[in-house]
């Protein structure tokens, strides 16, 4: 029963033997192309190797174990190969392509290093040490190997593209300019190379040329909407105004729904004082946003995250006039004008956003955020308490509440309203955070402290929670040997915060460490320069210290810059100076 196995294994063999005559010329790896001979490239395996040589039936073995995914098994087959055919560089590249497919980019760039030692104008040897060295980040290397590779072979188009491009990656500008000045020499109808070529003539001030590579460019593809955009660019800065209206025109006969081109337009035309056709475009944008996101997703993208607050507003506020989804739009337009600090009109729009439209809670937070950068407490107050009865399940309006009774001093609201936010989310970190701040504000440590440890209980790394809890120990001079523990927690959270190291610092200083405690202090001081806690503290540092000049010094400005409860730092500054500050 084993004889007829046998006879059907060497029958599949004898039949990929046959085959393989007829596919050898296709076979070539993913980034090498093998001339043939007859062209002046280097001879193939197949012409190297005859049919019954033990090379040519182990690369047969190396193709079949490749396809099956055995990429080791491959390896060895490919190996036997080259072992019977030492001379093939081409086996040798195989070998190379099959070890970067593995992710062995050191031995890979071994076996390539060996081939181009004999062999140093081996064009696809070359590129794959190139393609090896610019993932590995050796962009000299990469950039060394490609500009031979196109010295050698002036036909390799895309080796032209991957040097320009890593020379303008690197920020440099000429040797890209002289890479797609030969390649445009080359290669007239390169988009590529007449395009970027374009983008050096313009960074270079030779506004004529960039011009002329750009039209060119257009002419080689002309639906493409980047090189009419250049064109644009390059009028605007030149003043060829007139010039900028045909590009956009263009652009949108092309394609009527690019986004870019209408908003850029209608900018154009409104700057240039046509508000009717500015108008148009605007309001089919604005009935258009009703049914496609992809409007207020680039006005997102391109104007308000980029900051282009004015440039915004004018878009949104023409949008309106024609807009299905005129909620939205207000949302947005009142974020452009709170960006440009128009405060009031943002208010306006972003009230306009009424309960159970899509950006309703986001408007309310940043109404919220007015109010309190305005100092209008009982307005926000008010505002609030209607929100949570719109929203009453969203416990982050129950904090803001919160904090706008903490502000006014009304404690004891204060905590109502962030515990009402507990119930409806018990492990919300931030609410427990500032509950624990409140009650150290109104005096009950006890609970100030609760508070702090259930924050860490639910978030063991909360680095301000650590340095809080920590600092109440400090202050109160208990459990400092705990204190020390937190505040050190937190500052490997958070190693350059002045806060947490003036905390260290002063737990050292109630230990008695003064040395130690004015190292932390003074740092903190150089982190945060003008806190008036930090300052006094590292004050008395130099005053347990006896250096009372230096003391008073800090003390001074730390009274410069405190606001209320000044007795103490007052008394400390006559004491040691004699006189009232």
């Amino acid at each position: 029963m084993i004889r007829p196995m046998v006879k059907l294994k060497q029958t599949l063999l004898t039949l990929i033997l046959a085959s393989s005559i007829v596919i050898w010329g296709c076979v070539t790896s993913d980034t090498a192309t093998v001339k043939p001979a007859e062209a002046g490239g280097e001879p193939t395996v197949a012409e190297g190797l005859p049919p019954q040589s033990g090379g040519y039936y182990a690369y047969l073995v190396f193709q079949i174990q490749r396809s099956q995914g055995d990429l080791d098994r491959a390896r060895d087959a490919l190996e036997e190969a080259i072992n019977k055919d030492p001379a093939s560089g081409f086996l040798k590249r195989e070998l190379a392509l099959l070890l970067i497919q593995q992710a062995r980019h050191d031995e890979a760039l071994e076996v390539v290093e060996a081939l181009l030692g004999s062999r140093p104008d081996d064009v696809e040897a070359l590129i794959i040490y190139g393609r090896i060295n610019q993932g590995m980040k050796r962009l000299a290397l990469a950039k060394e190997a490609y500009r031979k590779v196109i010295d050698l072979d002036e036909t390799r188009q895309d080796i032209y593209l991957l040097l320009g491009g890593l020379h303008m990656e690197a920020g440099e500008s000429e040797a890209a300019f002289e890479v797609y000045t030969r390649l445009t020499a080359r290669f007239p109808n390169s988009f590529a190379g007449q395009f970027y070529l374009g983008k050096l003539q313009a960074e270079q001030g030779n506004e004529e040329a960039a011009e002329k590579s750009f039209l060119r460019a257009l002419e080689i593809k002309h639906g493409l909407e980047q090189p009419r955009f250049e064109l644009i660019d390059l009028y605007e800065r030149t003043g060829k105004r007139e010039k900028i209206a045909p590009q956009f025109e263009a652009l949108l006969e092309n394609n009527p729904k690019d986004i870019r081109a209408a908003m850029q337009y209608g900018l154009h035309l409104h700057d240039q004082g046509r508000m009717n056709d500015a108008g148009k475009l605007f309001k089919a944008l604005g009935h258009r946003s009703g049914e496609d996101n992809a409007v207020f997703r680039f006005l997102i993208r391109d104007f308000l995250e980029k900051k282009r607050y004015a440039e915004a507003a004018v878009v949104l506020e023409g949008m309106l006039v024609g807009s299905a989804a005129p909620s939205d739009i207000h949302y947005l337009l009142a974020v452009a004008l709170e960006g440009q600090k128009r405060l009031d009109l943002a208010l306006e729009h972003f009230a306009r956003v009424k309960p159970g439209e899509r950006f309703y809670s986001d408007a309310a937070v940043h109404i919220a955020f007015i109010y309190q950068e305005q100092g209008r407490v009982d307005e926000g107050i008010a505002f609030l308490t209607q929100v949570i009865r719109h929203l009453p399940e969203n416990a982050e309006f129950r904090l803001f509440l919160g904090t706008f009774y903490e502000e006014s001093k009304a404690y004891e609201k204060a905590v109502a309203a962030l515990k009402a936010g507990l119930v409806v989310e018990p492990d919300n970190a931030k609410i427990h955070f500032r509950l624990g701040v409140v009650y150290d504000k109104w005096e009950h440590k006890d609970q100030s402290i609760q508070s702090m440890k259930e924050v860490l209980r639910i978030d063991p790394k909360h680095a301000n929670a650590l340095n809080y809890l920590g600092y109440t120990y400090a202050d109160l001079g208990q459990s400092l040997d705990e204190a020390e523990d937190l505040i050190k927690r937190a500052l490997t959270l958070m190693p350059h915060d002045g806060y947490i190291t003036d905390s260290l610092g002063w737990v050292y200083f109630k230990r008695g460490k003064f040395e130690k405690a004015l190292e932390y202090l003074r740092k903190a001081a150089e982190m945060v320069p003008n806190d008036p806690v930090i300052l006094e503290h590292l004050g008395d540092a130099y005053g347990k210290l006896g250096a009372p000049e230096k003391a008073l010094d800090v003390y001074r400005r730390s009274l410069k810059n405190k606001k209320g409860g000044t007795a103490d730092l007052e008394k400390k500054i006559h004491d040691l100076s004699g006189s009232a500050p």
